[in-house]
């Protein structure tokens, strides 16, 4: 699998999850996008770094990185509503396993107040493991 397409099966398995509407997901490359009021998310992917798994023949390689998924909540309204949603991805993404690729184990992280006072943020970071197949 490759990371372009790691990084399609993660947005399809949060944009079918339900958890937000589709609309209100901030997706990589997403143009205009306007947060809107209430819950929303935004999907990020970092790292990728090379590992050698194995040698034979040729290489094998496999490739890790951190899927962040950030979960947003109006400050005036922050309750339950952003640790459920970000329950929700943990039980939707930890330990996901599919053909070319692992996610392990999640974190969550209150990252609190942001500097314009507007939105509560809690994320959620996944590490994954993109094998060769």
């Amino acid at each position: 699998m490759t990371e372009y397409g790691l990084k399609q099966a993660v947005l399809r398995l949060v944009l079918q999850s339900g958890i937000v509407p589709e609309a209100a997901v901030d997706v990589p490359n997403s143009a205009g996008f306007v947060p809107p009021y209430g819950l929303w998310l935004r999907v990020g992917f970092s790292g990728s770094q090379g590992l050698a798994a194995g040698f034979g023949d040729t290489p094998l390689t496999r490739r890790t990185g951190l899927v962040t998924v950030q979960c947003f909540a109006p400050a005036a309204e922050y309750t339950g509503r952003l640790d459920e949603a970000a329950d929700a991805l943990v039980g939707l993404l930890q330990w996901h396993f599919a053909l070319g690729f692992e996610l392990q184990a999640a974190e969550t992280v209150d990252a609190g107040l942001s500097e314009d006072g507007l939105w509560w943020q809690k994320n959620v970071r996944v590490p994954f493991l993109i094998k060769a197949v």
